[in-house]
């Protein structure tokens, strides 16, 4: 059979099993997949490749120790694999986005977890935030678009605070471009390492050296090495392994 028509009818398959809602597992998690995510994520789910690059920076530097927060949860996809390796009660998971709440919870359902999830956007300031949404409710951003979006009002805390509150050691940082302005205003006292996306479509190579060098004044190096592209680990001077 012609490898295009065996993936046609594979995603025609999908299609039809999507109408009734299946379970597909990636890294050990499981996730419900039905006509409410697009074709594009649900094919990620079903073959394995949503948020890769993500689990796999974040299995080999998580240590059972830490205490994670993740900036933008997503489907709950990450939380729910943090859960299983270091235990809900280490894990704290922001969401920006109020649509994904369903999923996020529908996942840590399904994966017997129950990480502590506040909806709610994260930024250099508390109260409300501008959220530009995108074609899919995980395309959200606090980033103002070039392009002109749909923008709601959520509620908003200081992200310095929570990471004093949480006492977080480990850092997940998924926020659809607006990762260069966190950078600029965030502190991360007790942090040992971060794990963080970069998008290029709103993150300029100059820019991308900037984050770079900002994070090295905040004490943190690239590890290259350990990174996959565009998901980057930094890690602090001191707690290099």
């Amino acid at each position: 059979m012609p490898l295009q028509l065996g993936l046609g009818l594979g995603r025609l398959a999908e299609a039809v099993q999507a109408r009734f809602g299946y379970t597909a597992e990636s890294h050990g998690v499981k996730v419900r997949v039905d006509r409410s995510l697009s074709a594009e994520v649900r094919l990620a789910l079903r073959w394995g490749h949503y948020e890769r690059r993500e689990l796999d920076v974040v299995r080999a530097a998580l240590q059972d120790t830490d205490i994670v927060m993740e900036v933008g949860a997503g489907l709950g996809v990450v939380s729910s694999f943090c859960a299983k390796a270091v235990g809900s009660q280490r894990v704290f998971a922001y969401e920006a986005n109020p649509a994904m709440e369903r999923y996020i919870r529908r996942t840590y359902a399904l994966n017997g977890v129950s990480p502590a999830l506040e909806m709610c956007a994260l930024g250099e300031h508390g109260g409300e935030q501008a959220l530009y949404l995108g074609r899919d409710p995980w395309n959200a951003t606090t980033l103002p678009p070039q392009k002109r979006r749909l923008a709601i009002t959520v509620p908003a805390k200081r992200f310095n605070d929570e990471v004093r509150r949480r006492a977080a050691t480990f850092l997940i940082v998924d926020i659809e471009g607006a990762e260069s302005e966190l950078c600029r205003y965030g502190e991360f006292p007790g942090v040992r390492r971060i794990i963080m996306e970069l998008h290029p479509a709103t993150l300029t190579p100059s820019g991308r050296g900037e984050l770079v060098a900002r994070m090295r004044r905040a004490g943190f190096w690239l590890d290259e090495a350990a990174s996959d592209p565009p998901v980057v680990l930094f890690c602090r001077v001191s707690s290099a392994r």
